[in-house]
C-alpha cells in the first residue's frame, strides 16, 4: 500500500476544506465539476470547482499548481466581467479546489446553441464587456488562451439588462515580461481547437493577440450561427484553421459589412495583421454601435473606451511599441475616424437610462447663452469615444450649444485663449497636460471668473476634488456618466452664467 491519502466521495453535505459544505453539483465532466457550496463560516452561498486529478497528474503534483494557477490569475484581476475568486486549496487525497463567486444565468454557449442567431448589436454590446476584462489582463500580463462561449457566462440583471462573466483562466498564460511561468509538454495543444489561433494550434509561443483572434471566433459564431472553421474532427479544425479563410458574413446571410471588417482583422493568420491590442478592437466595436446610435452595453453601462483600464494597470509586455508588428496591449489606439450618426425619425436619442429634457426658458438679454452668440462648450477629453457621447448628448438636449472638442490639456489651454467658452469640461488625466493643470491656468488668466470648470474622470477620489475645488473648479463628475447627469449639470450651470 502506498500510504497515500484516499480521494474524498463528493456529496451534498460533504465538507471541503473544513468550511465549505457541497450543496448540489450543477456541472460534471472528465477533468471533475463544479458545485454550489455554502461558505459555513461567512454564511454565503459560493461554487466550489473540484478538478478531479488524472494518475499522472497526481504523481507529478501538476494539477494544484496548474489551478492555483488558474486563482491567481483571476484573483489579481479586478472588472466587473471576471468572475470573482475568493478561495483556493488542496483537499485530502491532493484533490485540488477553487472558490468563486456563485453565478446564475447560463453561458454564451447555451445561448448561441437556443438561438442559432443572435442580433448583431445584442451580439457586440454583449462581448464588449468581455473584450474590457480581457484588456485589463492583458495589461496585467495575463493571456487567457480558452475563449469560447463556455467560459462566458451571461448573469441577468433584470430590464433586459445582462452582466457576462469571464470565468476558466485554467490555461491562462501568466508573464512576467519576459516569459511564461506556465509549463506545458512539448507539442501540447492548449485550448480549443475551434476557437485557438495559428500560432496557438502550432504550439508556438504565444501573446495577448491570441486572446484577440479567440474573441473574434466567438463575435463570428454568435453573429452568424455559424464557426468560421469547423470540421469533423479537432485534427481537420485545426488545419482549416491554419490554412481556410472563413466565410464572409455576407455568405451566412448577414448584412454587416463594417462589422465584418472588424471582425476579419482580428482573423488574420499573422499576429501582426490583426488588431494589435484589445482596446484597440474595443474601440472599433464601440464606434460601430455608436453609428447605430446605442449607446450602452448589455449591462447599461454607457460606452466608453478602455481608457481607465490602460491607466490602472501596469504594461507587463516587453514588446517594443514602435513598428505596428510589434505594438503591445498598452499602447494608445490610433484613433480611427468617427462614423456620422445616422438618424432615426426626427433627431438622434441617447439609448441610456434618460434622455434629459432641459426646461424651455429663454436666458436673461446680454448672458452669454443669448444675444449675438451661442453658449460655447469645450470639452477637453483624449477618449474619442466619449467625446462623441458628450457630442450626440448635446446636439440631442440642448441643441443651442455650440461644443469644441480637443484631445490634450494643452489644445484646451490653447481653445481658451483664443475663444473662451462659458464652461470647460475637462478629463482629468490628458497628455501634455491635465485637468488639474488646465484648472489652475483657467483661474490665474483673464478669464478666471466667467469660465465654469467641470472636471472628469474614471480614476478620482476625494483628495482630488479637494485640490481641484482649491483651484476652483465649480464640478467633479465621475465617469461613467448618465445623460442627465451630463446635461443636466451643464443646463444648470449655463443657467448660472446667464444670471450671474
Amino acid at each position: 500500500m502506498s500510504g497515500a491519502p484516499a480521494r474524498p466521495q463528493l456529496g451534498p453535505g460533504t465538507i471541503i476544506g473544513g468550511k465549505y459544505r457541497l450543496v448540489r453539483v450543477v456541472g460534471e465532466g472528465g477533468m471533475g465539476s463544479v458545485w454550489v457550496a455554502h461558505n459555513e463560516a461567512l454564511d454565503v452561498p459560493v461554487a466550489l470547482k473540484w478538478i478531479r486529478a488524472s494518475s499522472s497528474e497526481r504523481s507529478q503534483s501538476s494539477l494544484p499548481d496548474r489551478l492555483l494557477q488558474e486563482a491567481r490569475a483571476a484573483a489579481r484581476l479586478d472588472h466587473p466581467a471576471i468572475v470573482r475568486i475568493f478561495d483556493f486549496g488542496v483537499a485530502d487525497g491532493d484533490e485540488p479546489y477553487i472558490v468563486m463567486e456563485l453565478l446564475t444565468g447560463e453561458d454564451l454557449g447555451t445561448i448561441i446553441e437556443r438561438h442559432s442567431q443572435i442580433g448583431a448589436t445584442k451580439v457586440v454590446q454583449s462581448l464588449l464587456p468581455i473584450a474590457g476584462a480581457l484588456s485589463v489582463a492583458h495589461r496585467a500580463g495575463i493571456v487567457h488562451r480558452d475563449l469560447k462561449p463556455q467560459n462566458i457566462f451571461m448573469v441577468p440583471l433584470g430590464d433586459d439588462r445582462m452582466q457576462p462573466k469571464l470565468i476558466d483562466f485554467g490555461v491562462a498564460k501568466l508573464t512576467d515580461g519576459k516569459k511564461s511561468n506556465v509549463q506545458t509538454s512539448a507539442g501540447a495543444l492548449v485550448g480549443s481547437p475551434a476557437y485557438i489561433s495559428p500560432e496557438q494550434a502550432q504550439g508556438g509561443d504565444i501573446d495577448h493577440r491570441a486572446d484577440i483572434w479567440s474573441f473574434c471566433v466567438v463575435l463570428y459564431e454568435a453573429i452568424t450561427g455559424k464557426l468560421p472553421f469547423e470540421a469533423p474532427s479537432p485534427l481537420s479544425t485545426v488545419m482549416k484553421v491554419l490554412e481556410a479563410n472563413p466565410p464572409t458574413f455576407t455568405e451566412l446571410g448577414v448584412d454587416e459589412p463594417e462589422l465584418w471588417a472588424i471582425v476579419r482583422q482580428g482573423l488574420r493568420k499573422a499576429p501582426e495583421d490583426r488588431w494589435q491590442s484589445m482596446a484597440e478592437l474595443r474601440q472599433a466595436l464601440a464606434e460601430w454601435l455608436i453609428a447605430r446610435n446605442i449607446y450602452e452595453e448589455v449591462s447599461g453601462a454607457p460606452l466608453e473606451s478602455a481608457k481607465s483600464a490602460r491607466n490602472s494597470q501596469p504594461n507587463f509586455w516587453s514588446t517594443a511599441p514602435s513598428p505596428r508588428a510589434k505594438r503591445g496591449p498598452n499602447d494608445t489606439p490610433t484613433p480611427s475616424p468617427l462614423p456620422a450618426i445616422r438618424e432615426s425619425g426626427e433627431t438622434a436619442k441617447i439609448a441610456l437610462d434618460t434622455t434629459y429634457k432641459s426646461p424651455k426658458t429663454d436666458p436673461p438679454d446680454g448672458s452669454p447663452a443669448s444675444g449675438g452668440r451661442r453658449a460655447r462648450v469645450l470639452l477637453a477629453d483624449d477618449d474619442g469615444v466619449f467625446r462623441r457621447f458628450v457630442e450626440v448628448a448635446l446636439k440631442t438636449n440642448l441643441p443651442q450649444v455650440q461644443l469644441e472638442c480637443v484631445a490634450d490639456g494643452q489644445a484646451a489651454i490653447d481653445a481658451i485663449d483664443r475663444d473662451p467658452p462659458d464652461i470647460a469640461l475637462l478629463d482629468l488625466e490628458m497628455p501634455k497636460c491635465g485637468g488639474m493643470e488646465v484648472t489652475a491656468s483657467i483661474r490665474s488668466g483673464r478669464h478666471r471668473q466667467k469660465i465654469k470648470v467641470i472636471i472628469l474622470t474614471a480614476v478620482g477620489g476625494p483628495t482630488d476634488w479637494k485640490v481641484l475645488f482649491s483651484l476652483g473648479a465649480d464640478e467633479f463628475m465621475v465617469k461613467p456618466l448618465r445623460v442627465d447627469q451630463l446635461v443636466g449639470t451643464i443646463d444648470r450651470l449655463l443657467k448660472e452664467v446667464s444670471t450671474g
